[in-house]
């Protein structure tokens, strides 16, 4: 069987609820039945980014479809990667709050027995999170001090934060070599699959 020859299906008009999966063919709508996602990730994004890809290109072959289909699956790590980079720097927050607190308050009073200390931390730390106004002055209070939240959260997610850089420029490399030996085959249709592929990961950088 020859992958690489053109759909002769008359393209259906599409109707206002129709999904654009009916009018692909039926090798690659089987790939949707078990799509690469994790459970809290939505299939319909993962779809609507695919079709992006399709329409980018005008897929018109099986194998066009299935390239197209791979840059999608690329493009969709990219994002939860760094979807995930942002949620590590966020779980590590309350933790330089603490860290924060406890360092300011033994500082403070270095006498303090350590019990009260902790206990201190813990009661601050859960106002940070609570209440905007007490946020507010303990953030203006941690500023006073050069204490920084913001840098205090790197420290901690930096280690993390590294391992999914280099998943993401792992995962961009992939991306950019599957686009250049695309652009061999179909160099309008890569240009435009690279403009899509950088526009929803926000990379700059082109095949």
């Amino acid at each position: 069987m020859n992958n690489d020859v053109k759909l002769t299906t008359t393209p259906i008009e599409e109707k206002p609820n129709e999904s654009p999966r009916s009018k692909w063919p039926k090798m690659i709508q089987k790939l949707f039945i078990w799509p690469p996602l994790l459970p809290d990730e939505n299939e319909e994004d993962f779809e609507e980014l695919f079709d992006s890809f399709v329409k980018a290109v005008g897929a018109e072959t099986v194998i066009e479809f299935y390239q197209a289909y791979d840059v999608a699956i690329l493009t969709w790590e990219i994002q939860r990667y760094q979807h995930t980079r942002m949620k590590l720097i966020g779980n590590h927050t309350r933790q330089a709050v603490k860290n924060t607190f406890e360092t300011m308050l033994t500082d403070q009073s270095p006498v303090a027995a350590e019990a009260i200390v902790k206990h201190d931390t813990a009661t601050k730390t859960e106002r940070f999170f609570s209440d905007p106004r007490f946020r507010a002055q303990a953030v203006a209070e941690f500023d006073q001090v050069d204490y920084s939240i913001e840098a205090a959260t790197f420290a901690l997610a930096l280690p993390e934060i590294v391992a999914i850089e280099r998943l993401i420029a792992s995962a961009q490399k992939r991306l950019l070599s599957f686009l250049n030996n695309l652009e061999k085959r179909c160099a309008t249709r890569a240009e435009k699959l690279g403009a899509t592929a950088a526009k929803a990961t926000g990379d700059t950088a082109k095949p």
